[in-house]
Parts: structure tokens; C-alpha cells; sequence
């Protein structure tokens, strides 16, 4: 089961890591400082283990500490990533994206384009397109494209 800890106690242990000091880390979380030291108390309760050793100078996390804050940048970021990829599954938005290239683009590289997949985006989907460069140009300036690889582009300001 997992220990009850509180957004409130990540947050603390997260500022307290990146500032190594009490006062800084509660004035960023707009705190007391003896409110943040409660919360630092209670996480470390909440987990079993010391986060850090302190004395007036400087704070240092145990290794414990370290490993704990590794792992809550890591799920502070799947937390983000989830948001982010529900809003897309609900939106639609970027189901598509339209890519033209040269035809005297590399083979290989073509080929690749086409396996290319974006875990942020599961559903999306890659449309291709061949043109010569001119036309290439004007449909990415026309947003008829959302990317070209053109091997020869002809001189354009816009782009």
C-alpha cells in the first residue's frame, strides 16, 4: 500500500531539493519556514526515513533522500506527460501531421520518416507528401504542410 503522502510534502521535499535551504524552499512555496520544516518532518515520517541532515549552514539529502526525489521528478513528469496526452486523446488535436518531402530525398531517410512515432502522441498519424521544392515552400507557407524536408529549398524570406 502506498504511504499517504501529500502533494503538499512532494512539493516541499522538490523546492528543498532544489534550493538546499529551508528559508529559500518555504519563500518559494509561500510558507512559514516553520511550516515548511513541519512538512519535511511529516514526509520524512510519511516514508520512514531521514530526507536530509541539517545543521544552521546546509542542507544535504541522504542517499535515501536523493533516490526519493529522483523518483518524485520522475512521477511529477508522467503526472505532466498524463495531462498533456489526456487533453490530446480529448481534443483530437494533432491527430495528423502532413509531411512533404523532395523527391531527391535519400531513400533511407524517407523511410525513416515513415517509422517515426512520438510517445507523447500515440494516435498521431503521419500523411506524406512529394513535390519539388517551389511547391514544397508554398504549401508549408500555406499551412497545407506542418513539415517539409526539402533538399533544395528556393530562397524565401518567410522561411
Amino acid at each position: 500500500m502506498l504511504p499517504p503522502i501529500e502533494t503538499r510534502h512532494i512539493d516541499a521535499i522538490l523546492a528543498l531539493s532544489d534550493e538546499l535551504n529551508f528559508t529559500r524552499a518555504a519563500k518559494r512555496l509561500n510558507i512559514t519556514q516553520s511550516a515548511f520544516s513541519r512538512q519535511i518532518l511529516q514526509a520524512e515520517g510519511i516514508v520512514g526515513f531521514p530526507i536530509c541532515q541539517r545543521d544552521r549552514r546546509r542542507v544535504s539529502f541522504t542517499d535515501a533522500g536523493e533516490v526519493l526525489t529522483n523518483q518524485l521528478r520522475q512521477a511529477e513528469h508522467h503526472l505532466v506527460l498524463g495531462i498533456h496526452l489526456g487533453n490530446v486523446a480529448h481534443s483530437g488535436a494533432g491527430q495528423t501531421l502532413t509531411a512533404g518531402y523532395s523527391p531527391y530525398l535519400d531513400p533511407q531517410l524517407r523511410s525513416l520518416l515513415l517509422t517515426v512515432t512520438l510517445p507523447q502522441y500515440p494516435t498521431l498519424k503521419l500523411e506524406t507528401q512529394s513535390a519539388y521544392a517551389p511547391t514544397l515552400t508554398h504549401k508549408l507557407l500555406d499551412g497545407d504542410l506542418d513539415l517539409a524536408i526539402i533538399t533544395r529549398p528556393t530562397p524565401s524570406e518567410a522561411i
